[in-house]
């Protein structure tokens, strides 16, 4: 497992079996969400078939964010990547306050 940290984010990444898992601390936002798209942009040139990003250790999340997420979601229904996110309640919360309720999972 590999960490890559920012001031207000650490990001850990690991592969197995063609699967990306990502996990992510802190907060998803406009001075954070490049290094979560570095991650995402890695695992789909490697053709990954399934992209599992974990936010439940995340505080919080804003519309940078969130338009990270909603493209990730974008590219994986047109590539046919599963995505599986994983939130907790005040991300799914935030998550449907941005209108990306499909995103939000527990």
């Amino acid at each position: 497992m590999t960490l890559a940290s920012h001031d207000r984010l650490e990001v850990f990444h690991s592969r197995a079996d063609n699967t990306e898992v990502i996990v992510c601390r802190g907060w998803l936002d406009r001075g954070t969400c490049d290094r979560l798209q570095e991650l995402i942009d890695l695992a789909f040139e490697d053709r990954v078939d399934r992209l599992r990003i974990d936010l439940r250790l995340l505080f919080g999340v804003d519309n940078s964010g969130v338009r990270c997420l909603l493209s990730t979601w974008d590219r994986c229904q047109t590539a046919g990547v599963h995505l599986e996110l994983e939130t907790n309640r005040p991300i799914r919360a935030s998550l449907s306050a941005h209108g990306a309720q499909h995103l939000a999972h527990g």
